[in-house]
């Protein structure tokens, strides 16, 4: 936003002084609760997914506007290419290893409090669409990480998928008027004025002014909580490596954790998986877009995007951890045990740093693995990929039995998708 300003030979209006890293922080805040409130308002005019796909994608896009000045870096500078990876991996890898397992364990110990909890999060059947959707691309993403590279074509595909996504979450029904009794504060007193005028207003403006107080805030902020942490004395290193992808991620966290806290898990949970869904298609998507552009601008002809061992293991991390939060999904229920497998080695790769989310200083020796600059392999990060595959498989053969989330989709199809005419008397 910065940035855009400059070009336009503007200033940013709160920039400078104590108040221009202190105002970012309310400013998110807000943002990130009109456009939550915005969503369980929407659900009653379109299906919850839907409501819940346009909050993700606000709440992400701050991360595209990133991604894309990294691309366009890389396109430049083939060095600057893992930056590119460390980012989009990373983000990922934050949502599925920390947010997931972060809201099974406020959703256990809020409904436990209310004697709600069954011991395992429930999923709804409709969310079928999300779950496939969630898996669809991750399967995916071991034909562009095996084969090394990452081109338009993958781009087609990758738009393609998010499109089907939404086409299908349109064709569901809206939330049940009943279900006005479960909101709490200002969704309800919203939904509580009987006007369907005015909420469908209420949810598109705040979609609109939060989304883009969102977007014109998201850089200040993280600015600004730097700028507090060298303030605090907090090392660069931790900030960089461990608090600077925190930050990026702050709305959904944010949202998730306040839903969670109102007993509303089964919501936050699949808000991060739209999160998940929209940077695994659309933002992977939208790289080498990127670099065709730069490229044809500089007048260069290689259009493709390769990647080099270390960035094809990165990457395969983190599609193998998609898969394996795809697979606990199958049986529409998350247990325990899922949630501290994800969690426990999503803490182990926050450990061993040197080709982590936001590195932008030198390389440092790994904790547990990884490489040093001369080129060695990044050995724990093989490891958890293997365990996270052997994990995927346990889950398959385990809990089989249990699937349902194909014979829910084809539900989900002959009902609301494509609904078959009943038969004449």
């Amino acid at each position: 936003m910065k940035r855009l300003l400059g070009i336009l030979g503007l200033h940013h209006p709160l920039e400078g002084g104590i108040f221009g890293k202190v105002w970012p922080f309310p400013a998110v805040i807000g943002a990130t609760l009109l456009i939550a409130w915005a969503t369980e308002v929407a659900a009653f005019f379109m299906s919850r997914g839907m409501a819940l796909a346009i909050l993700a994608f606000l709440q992400v896009s701050p991360e595209f506007a990133v991604e894309a000045v990294l691309a366009k870096n890389a396109a430049q500078d083939p060095t600057q290419l893992q930056f590119v990876t460390a980012n989009f991996t990373g983000s990922n890898r934050l949502l599925v290893g920390a947010a997931l397992p972060i809201i099974f364990l406020i959703g256990r110990r809020v409904l436990s409090r209310e004697g709600r909890w069954p011991g395992h999060l429930v999923i709804a059947a409709p969310h079928a669409v999300e779950i496939l959707a969630l898996t669809v691309p991750s399967l995916y993403s071991f034909v562009w990480v095996l084969r090394g590279r990452l081109g338009l074509l993958d781009t087609v595909l990758l738009v393609a998928m998010f499109g089907a996504y939404l086409y299908l979450l349109s064709k569901l029904p809206p939330a049940e008027a009943e279900e006005v009794e479960l909101l709490r504060g200002v969704p309800k007193r919203v939904m509580e004025t009987g006007s369907r005028r005015f909420q469908r207003n209420f949810a598109i403006g705040a979609f609109l002014v939060g989304g883009a107080v969102l977007l014109f805030s998201a850089e200040p902020f993280v600015h600004g909580m730097q700028e507090i942490g060298r303030y605090l004395h907090v090392p660069p290193y931790l900030l960089l490596q461990w608090v600077a992808p925190l930050l990026s991620e702050f709305p959904e966290f944010f949202t998730v954790i306040y839903w969670s806290r109102q007993g509303r898990v089964p919501q936050a949970f699949m808000n991060i998986v739209a999160a998940k869904i929209n940077q695994w298609t659309l933002l992977i998507a939208m790289i080498p877009l990127v670099f065709v552009i730069t490229h044809l601008v500089r007048g260069q002809g290689d259009f493709t995007i390769r990647f080099d061992y270390h960035q094809r293991i990165e990457i395969l991390l983190t599609a193998m951890q998609g898969l394996f939060a795809a697979a606990c999904l199958f049986k529409f229920r998350f247990l325990r045990w899922e949630a501290y497998a994800l969690l426990g080695l999503w803490l182990i790769q926050l450990f061993d740093p040197l080709i982590d989310p936001l590195r932008f200083v030198q390389p440092l020796p790994a904790v547990f693995g990884g490489t040093d600059p001369d080129g060695q392999k990044i050995i724990v990060r093989e490891y958890i990929t293997v365990v996270f595959f052997a994990l995927t498989v346990f889950e398959v053969i385990r809990y089989r039995t249990e699937f349902r989330l194909f014979s829910y989709f084809a539900e989900m199809w002959r009902t609301y998708i494509r609904p078959q005419p009943s038969a004449s008397a």
